[in-house]
């Protein structure tokens, strides 16, 4: 048997062959004894030995002989995967999906990086924190992580100047045709489609909405609270008319057309509680009523929740500030919808 010691300060250098391995402050050695192997030889001289190694946000395991795993292998009584440069692949997600009770299950170095709460998927990088405010690619497929670290679903995401479509799964849609709020999209092979230029009165309708957010709403509240709040300002200074416009006016104009008129019908009431919950970063579509395509009201995403929010006065009474469809039911007839063409409330 050779054996090849390799330092850090080499170690790239050095690899020619089919493995590439990170830089670490050890030292790996590489053998070959009819194939490749790796091991890696700790500080007090030791090689780890059935033992996790963590370097650059990637896994690693070495058996009981010391030697890098590759392909399937049993850890601890479970199997785990690894690539043929030896990195853990996380299949928890798939795994934990089927799970009836959703319980967290360890996975990998000891942590389960995919979790559930009443709020939501997340993703938790190996120090324990989530994922935030970026695409990772997880057993080779691309979801998308908000601010607060929860998984986006069925949601439009703009990222370095191109948008991408997200599904029921969270995993970003590629190469296909969809169908959203009527309108068609051609995804291409990275999923993106051209971020379309807002116009004038898309940035008029975005402006005014954001001060009246500023002077209704604080960094204190609540999502679920900041939407009450909208709904009461929109209750509050919208008189309802027959009148006003249609969509095929468009939403933004039908916004400053409330907004500044301080009344309009149901279209109206939806376009002003879209810019208005958008302002308050609560994504929302519009939902369209079955029966006659004459209703519209919002369907609006709060911590990653989907509620139905209709500002729209009846005379008969009534509030929809985050209803399930279940509450829905009670007024059918006014609001009944396709519910298999939107995204589902609890």
């Amino acid at each position: 048997m050779r054996k090849e010691k390799i330092f850090a300060l080499t170690f790239a250098a050095a690899i020619s062959l089919s493995l590439t391995m990170p830089v670490l402050a050890g030292e790996w050695e590489k053998e070959e004894q009819g194939s490749v192997t790796w091991r890696y030889k700790g500080d007090d001289g030791s090689y780890l030995k059935n033992e996790w190694l963590e370097t650059d946000g990637k896994w690693y395991y070495l058996d009981e002989n010391g030697i890098m795993v590759t392909g399937s292998y049993i850890v601890n009584g479970k199997e785990e995967q690894f690539g043929t440069d030896g990195v853990w692949i996380d299949t928890s997600k798939a795994q934990e999906a089927s799970n009836a009770d959703n319980s967290l299950m360890n996975y990998g170095p000891g942590i389960s990086r995919w979790g559930r709460d009443d709020r939501g998927w997340y993703y938790q990088n190996f120090d324990g924190s989530r994922v935030q405010n970026t695409w990772e690619e997880i057993w080779g497929v691309w979801y998308y992580f908000n601010g607060e670290g929860y998984m986006m679903e069925n949601a439009w995401i703009d990222t370095n100047g191109k948008r991408y479509r997200v599904g029921e799964d969270g995993a970003m849609l590629t190469s296909q045709t969809i169908t959203v709020d009527g309108i068609q999209y051609d995804l291409g092979e990275d999923g993106s489609v051209p971020v379309p230029a807002k116009t004038e009165e898309e940035l008029q309708a975005e402006a005014v909405a954001a001060g009246i957010i500023a002077s209704i709403t604080n960094n204190n509240m609540s999502k679920p609270q900041k939407a009450s709040a909208i709904y009461q300002y929109v209750r509050a200074n919208t008189s309802y008319t027959y009148g006003g416009l249609r969509p095929e006016s468009g939403d933004a104009a039908a916004a400053l057309y409330g907004f500044r008129r301080h009344s309009g019908n149901c279209f109206e009431y939806y376009a002003m509680s879209k810019y208005l919950l958008e302002a308050a970063g609560m994504p929302n579509v519009r939902v369209t009523r079955a029966s006659d395509g004459d209703h519209f009201w919002n369907l609006v995403n709060v911590d990653g929740t989907w509620y139905h929010f209709d500002a729209t006065p009846r005379r008969t009474g009534g509030t929809w500030c985050l209803v399930t469809t279940g509450h829905l039911r009670n007024s059918w007839g006014v609001h009944n919808y396709d519910v298999a063409a939107y995204p589902a409330t609890p």
